[in-house]
């Protein structure tokens, strides 16, 4: 018989958080963690995130654990990476190793109720649902986009061999949170489970005080990873080129890191458009900075291609951009219209069209005054709806609700 660590009814719940991206600094996935992750401490949680991959490739001395505004968060192997893949590839399984037991080390100090799995990845969903029934946790998937192949290679399925393995270990699984109807459907078509819909969630503190502090400057700014595959930031370039015809003292920023190839695919365009003086790739910005970087913007801007990766995600980039209160312009993707509308919290033009994009942009320009309205409208709807405190309550009472497995 199993004995685990009581609590009494008046202690708080304990969640933790299994994942492999960078913490506290990293991308989209990253920033969507620490914003639920607060939301759930401010609802009268613990949290832990623990991260089985090493991802850091600098200081080898990098502290492996630590409390990131009130997030406790453990490498339980170690934080560095080394640079060489094949022997990544080793620390990665001794990462996962470690992981699985300093949980259950963990366990034993202060139950976890609940173990979030972020990773779509078989192998890690199945070693640490095990995981969740050895320690009889709750084991909830979380997921924000379709797996291999298709967010990788934008393919519309994923191989039969694929999908009966997903069957067989989502059994394990107590529950599901999901980003999407989308992938929603696709994931309860291979093993039906509870399901609650994250769709997005934003922490506004981080931009409370924040003002502008180049006001006469005209930035027209993307914020993203640059992978042309999901972003398809060329046809913001192509889009800048037609308005900068008209309005000659706008500047585009780029801030994100495509790929080698990407990035030489990307100035092609400038060169040809002979725009080479007015666009900046800023590279990756880290995340402290951005609420500050987004606020010296005069306009938001964003865009994906019509593909079936598109159709299971959702930006996460705006939360941040309404939460900026500055105009924002999206593409017509996805199920972007399911949570706003155009011309009332935020702009939206049709797909893959730079010149439907460019006109849409220059209406933000000449109806400023109107855009900023729009963009007050975009800022109050987030907070109402999506702020993380809120959006983790509603999460909090979906983890309550589901059962074992």
């Amino acid at each position: 018989m199993k004995i685990f660590p009581k609590k009494l009814m008046n202690e708080k719940m304990r969640i933790g958080i299994i994942c492999g991206y960078p913490f506290p600094k990293g991308m989209a996935a990253t920033t969507r963690i620490i914003a639920y992750s607060k939301g759930l401490i401010e609802n009268n949680v613990n949290v832990d995130v623990i991260l089985f991959n090493p991802t850091e490739k600098g200081d080898p001395n990098i502290p492996s654990k630590g409390v990131f505004q009130r997030i406790n968060y453990s490498y339980p192997f170690r934080k560095y990476r080394v640079k060489n893949k094949i022997f990544h590839s080793f620390e990665l399984i001794i990462g996962i190793i470690t992981t699985f037991f300093y949980v259950i080390h963990e366990n034993k100090k202060l139950k976890f109720d609940a173990l979030i799995i972020s990773s779509d990845n078989i192998i890690i969903l199945f070693i640490f649902s095990v995981l969740s029934k050895i320690i009889n946790a709750k084991s909830i998937f979380i997921f924000d986009e379709f797996p291999i192949p298709i967010r990788k290679y934008l393919k519309n399925y994923i191989p039969y061999y694929k999908k009966l393995l997903y069957s067989i270990v989502l059994r394990q699984i107590s529950a599901y949170i999901a980003m999407t109807d989308s992938l929603v459907q696709f994931y309860n078509q291979i093993c039906p489970k509870p399901t609650h819909i994250l769709s997005t969630i934003t922490d506004i503190s981080r931009f409370d005080g924040i003002q502008n502090q180049n006001p006469d400057k005209r930035i027209l700014c993307y914020m993203g990873n640059m992978d042309l595959k999901k972003d398809n930031v060329d046809n913001i370039i192509r889009a800048f080129g037609i308005i900068h015809q008209t309005h000659p003292n706008f500047e585009l920023h780029l801030f994100g890191l495509p790929s080698n190839h990407d990035k030489l695919y990307l100035d092609q365009i400038i060169k040809e458009e002979n725009l080479n003086s007015f666009i900046f790739f800023k590279g990756r910005v880290d995340y402290d900075s951005v609420p500050q970087l987004l606020k010296n913007s005069y306009i938001l801007l964003t865009s994906q291609p019509c593909t079936k990766r598109a159709e299971g995600g959702f930006p996460t980039k705006l939360g941040e951009y309404l939460a900026s209160k500055v105009p924002c312009l999206l593409t017509d993707v996805g199920e972007i219209r399911n949570y706003v509308q155009d011309d009332v919290n935020v702009f939206i033009c049709k797909a893959e069209d730079p010149i439907d994009y460019a006109i849409k942009l220059g209406y933000i320009i000449q109806n400023y005054s109107f855009s900023q309205d729009v963009a007050l409208n975009g800022y109050n709807y987030l907070a109402s709806n999506f702020s993380h405190k809120a959006v983790a309550y509603k999460l909090l009472t979906f983890i309550k609700s589901i059962n074992y497995v």
